[in-house]
């Protein structure tokens, strides 16, 4: 697939071609779940994270 530069049918989605907007919605759903768990696990990851 590569060498034929296409890509699976799950990569056209446009969310995934803007990969900046994409990232931001899926650290923020991250950090917006483990907050509703704990404050403690929303320190390691925001730590590992930046």
């Amino acid at each position: 697939m590569g060498s034929e530069r296409e890509l699976p049918k799950l990569m056209n989605k446009p969310l995934w071609r803007q990969s900046t907007w994409g990232n931001i919605i899926v650290v923020v759903l991250i950090m917006l779940m483990t907050a509703a768990l704990n404050l403690g696990s929303l320190a390691s990851v925001a730590s590992a994270t930046f």
